[in-house]
């Protein structure tokens, strides 16, 4: 009778034990140890004016996240940085450093759904005065909308957000919802006040996940024509679990119109790299179990 009830219950046992598949551009929501990511992204910007060449753009994305009290609340700091050309310009390579960006956000998590939300504020760090990197600035975020802040000369800036997952066995559906404010509308696109979705559905084989994601923005109060008052992105990679480390790699693409009026179109890979303080266990305690 033992035998039996070990070899029913081994299946199930094994499915708790699996953790979810890795997600992208949104929270990988609930972990039970620090963690720090860095992302390159490399993009190839094609200018309105075809006449115009492209242009390059080297971007990082530095973010650091740990669990604060269990791991229901997470506490979390993101710093950006890009360099290229300005669209449809041959020269004038500009250096730019963002915004710095800190986070809380808190999670409840049973039987495969998650729930929570959270708020960060955008602390003043970057200052692009001049139009050629104004322009930069407002090409690395129509490459990744989540950063329309982290580029933008302004005063402060809040971001609350919520969170929804689904996960089943190896497979999860994730979204968030934020809210992008910024006290002074500064230079992109003069919206104070913007919608961020991030879609992302995953699948995980073994140590590695798959996903595919969408991350559309929205500028509402901005004096734009509505036709360009959305701002999309779709992207796909895979990462894979190496105990301390999780390597990455994904292919992104614009889609529609861009949030640069400069801007046609963007594409290119971002290659990451999530260092862990420690490996995790094999099973995470989500809260709620």
């Amino acid at each position: 009778m033992a035998a039996a009830a070990a070899l029913l219950a081994s299946p199930a046992a094994r499915a708790e034990e699996d953790p979810p598949p890795r997600p992208f551009a949104v929270p990988f929501l609930v972990h039970d140890t620090g963690e720090v990511r860095l992302v390159s992204t490399f993009a190839d910007v094609g200018p309105v004016d075809s006449s115009r060449r492209g242009a390059a753009l080297g971007m990082q994305r530095l973010s650091i996240e740990a669990p604060v009290v269990g791991t229901r609340v997470y506490a979390s700091a993101t710093y950006v940085g890009v360099l290229g050309v300005p669209p449809g310009v041959d020269s004038g390579r500009k250096l730019l450093g963002g915004n710095t960006d800190a986070s809380i956000r808190s999670v409840w998590a049973f039987n495969g759904l998650a729930f929570g939300g959270g708020v960060g504020v955008v602390l003043p760090s970057a200052d692009h005065a001049s139009p050629g990197a104004r322009d930069v600035a407002l090409a690395a975020a129509t490459v990744d909308p989540r950063d329309i802040n982290g580029y933008r000369t302004l005063s402060i800036g809040l971001k609350p957000a919520v969170d929804v997952r689904v996960a089943t066995g190896a497979v999860s559906f994730q979204i968030r919802q934020g809210l992008e404010y910024a006290s002074e509308p500064g230079a992109l696109e003069k919206a104070r006040l913007a919608t961020l979705t991030t879609l992302s559905a995953a699948v995980r084989f073994g140590d590695i996940s798959v996903a595919g994601e969408v991350i559309e923005l929205y500028l509402i109060d901005s004096q734009v024509a509505d036709g360009r008052r959305t701002s999309v992105v779709v992207q796909g990679g895979a990462s894979w679990e190496l105990g301390h480390v999780v390597p990455e790699v994904q292919l992104f693409s614009t889609v529609g119109t861009t949030l640069s009026p400069s801007v046609d179109h963007a594409f290119g890979m971002r290659l990451g790299m999530t260092w862990r303080w420690f490996e995790p266990r094999l099973r995470v305690e989500e809260p709620g179990h």
